[in-house]
């Protein structure tokens, strides 16, 4: 939280994994009070049943792959970028799981993309 607040970025995107996507989704929370957008969530295999992207989050994806072992988002009807995943294999990482690697990949793609056009012409998402 430190780093974030001195670097004061426009936007943010947080990626975690098990233990780590409960960090991401509180991280995520934080950052509302902060004022800073959250552009992107990624979960893998959060411990638990179930969980809920916050409406501060733009576009959140819940990787998991056994229900309910490994915890789903439950909000995903209510929220306009809220998904989950299954993947397949025994709580798979970015490092082993290609589906996983490459949407995660290519969301922050999307999003750098999305903001390099912004700065370049004024626009805004």
């Amino acid at each position: 939280l430190r780093t974030i607040r001195s670097r004061k970025p426009k936007s943010v995107a947080f990626v975690g994994h098990s233990m780590g996507a409960l960090a991401a989704m509180r991280m995520a929370r934080k950052m509302r009070a902060e004022g800073i957008r959250v552009a992107y969530v990624a979960t893998l295999d959060i411990p638990g049943p179930v969980y809920s992207a916050g409406n501060n989050v733009e576009w959140a994806e819940n990787y998991f792959s056994m229900a309910p072992t490994f915890g789903l988002l439950t909000n995903v009807r209510r929220h306009p970028n809220a998904r989950n995943i299954h993947v397949f294999g025994l709580h798979p990482s970015i490092d082993d799981a290609k589906q996983v690697r490459d949407g995660i990949l290519a969301a922050i793609r999307t999003i750098h993309a999305e903001e390099q056009a912004t700065n370049t012409n004024g626009l805004s998402r």
